[in-house]
């Protein structure tokens, strides 16, 4: 949460520390630019990336059945870490749904 403003902060609670933050070019400076466009704009962009993610992890579950057990680890991995950066991205989006909300308040 940014302190005194009951929303919450620009780097998502579902970020660790080693990944820096990992917002996209731009983002920090939008983040504190109370354009409600903006707003707008990053919401669009981590509603689309989440549902790209989706889709690429829906396909994966389709698709491992085809995978020799000997590939089972790997396939495991690829769909923690794709299920993963799907909750980052879940947690950016919510985050820019709220600002977006807020902005329009103003």
């Amino acid at each position: 949460m940014c302190p005194g403003t009951g929303r919450p902060s620009a780097v998502s609670p579902h970020v660790g520390e080693d990944d820096g933050d990992k917002l996209l070019p731009g983002e920090a400076s939008s983040a504190h630019s109370g354009d409600v466009n903006d707003a707008r704009r990053w919401l669009e962009t981590y509603d689309e990336l989440c549902r790209l993610k989706q889709k690429i992890l829906t396909d994966l579950e389709s698709q491992k059945v085809h995978v020799p057990p000997e590939g089972d680890a790997e396939v495991k991995d690829d769909e923690a870490m794709l299920r993963a950066e799907y909750e980052r991205l879940l947690g950016r989006r919510e985050f820019w749904h709220a600002e977006f909300e807020a902005r329009q308040d103003r």
